[in-house]
């Protein structure tokens, strides 16, 4: 039986990923073939994150991403507030800290979000605060930060706060407006919704963004999670693009003699995965994962089971189960992957990122779940008709 993926990310790659990973690569990353791969890569991701602010494709996982944005940006004793919809909000919350500045942080209740009139609330309350810090979709919980309505609250109320999301999970699987939202910081990877890679954070950096780093008080503490230096090195891959002469650009930075290095294969990656979700058209990517989430909610439910979040704030991309009786996670996990080939999100979590946002996947999905349970003593009613049922409504729209 094959593995079905259903998890929260590292999710399968795509055939035209495992493709490119496959290829040798064109010569090293001074040379012009990979200027051109990177350049075309950062304008297939602003068409993604809908934006016209530098992307910067930074070595690391998501998480190296989220550190690099608040180490440039934040200094000691900087205020951030944090909106914290569950583990990922938290971790926002650490790294504040880790970097030396200080999270105020706004706790969603279980399930919910935050609400935009509590943020402004806390604002007003704590002048002090420089940067308002949220994750779109936390998967820990499976609830969607608004962070449309976040962005115009911001501009119209409190235009000099920076703004900075999280899009790990969501990016490719749910709309992210980076320049219609006013976010200042937009973070993700590819290896969630993109089906790309893992091990390549990309983060796009406004202009107030790079001001604010040029009035800095302190140095920035790092080389390799300093965007500046990133920033640094992509502008001289530009520059020797556009002027056709050879290049070695790892002196590029004026910290050290050598700077952090792109990939070459893993940009190679993300460059087939955005291909891919470009040629289906963001609107029917987006769909189509929404309708995966619905199916996925109405079978669950039909099961017996609960669903955390509540349905005006459910992410398109995790659900997070709730169960009626106490149930121990890792026999669970363990009974479906190693007897029925079913990888699940940890914490009671079905994933619909990327290629497992389709009909057969989340109906195979939920068989393999029941049988399952089942295994365990806890048998439950299918709730495969019920999301066949989502499907079939939405093919009739």
């Amino acid at each position: 039986m094959t593995v079905l993926n259903m998890s929260c990310g590292q999710t399968a790659h795509h055939p035209a990923v495992l493709d490119a990973l496959g290829r040798q690569l064109d010569g090293p990353i001074y040379y012009p073939p990979y200027w051109k791969l990177e350049l075309d890569t950062i304008d297939l991701l602003r068409q993604v994150m809908r934006t016209r602010n530098d992307v910067l494709l930074v070595a690391g996982s998501g998480t190296y991403g989220l550190e690099a944005a608040l180490t440039t940006l934040v200094e000691p004793q900087d205020k951030v507030l944090v909106v914290n919809c569950g583990k990922y909000g938290q971790l926002l919350a650490d790294v504040v800290d880790i970097v030396g500045g200080e999270a105020v942080v706004l706790e969603a209740t279980n399930g919910e979000a935050v609400g935009v009139e509590r943020i402004g609330e806390a604002l007003s309350s704590d002048p002090d605060v420089s940067l308002v810090a949220t994750v779109h979709c936390d998967t820990n919980t499976g609830v969607m930060t608004p962070i449309d309505r976040v962005g115009q609250m911001l501009v119209e109320e409190f235009p000099d706060k920076l703004f900075l999301v999280d899009a790990i999970s969501s990016l490719g699987g749910a709309p992210v407006e980076v320049d219609k939202w006013s976010i200042d910081v937009c973070c993700s990877t590819a290896q969630k919704c993109l089906n790309g890679p893992q091990g390549l954070a990309t983060v796009s950096v406004s202009e107030r963004c790079w001001d604010r780093v040029t009035r800095r008080k302190n140095p920035i503490p790092t080389l390799c999670l300093d965007l500046s230096v990133w920033q640094a090195y992509h502008e001289g891959v530009r520059q020797a693009h556009g002027s056709g002469e050879w290049g070695d650009f790892s002196d590029a930075n004026t910290k050290a003699v050598h700077g952090p290095s792109p990939s070459y294969a893993l940009v190679s990656g993300v460059h087939a995965a955005l291909g891919v979700v470009l040629d289906e058209g963001l609107d029917s990517v987006f769909q189509r994962h929404s309708i995966a989430s619905q199916a996925v909610r109405a079978g669950v439910r039909a099961m017996g089971l609960g669903v955390l979040a509540r349905e005006e704030v459910a992410a398109p991309v995790c659900t997070r189960l709730i169960f009626p009786q106490e149930i121990d996670w890792t026999a669970l996990a363990s009974k479906a992957f190693y007897k029925y080939s079913l990888a699940l999100a940890s914490g009671f979590r079905i994933g619909t990122m990327g290629q497992s946002a389709q009909r057969t996947s989340v109906l195979e999905a939920l068989r393999r779940l029941e049988w399952a349970l089942s295994d365990l003593g806890r048998p439950v009613t299918s709730g495969v008709d019920a999301a066949r049922e989502v499907f079939d409504q939405a093919l009739t729209r």
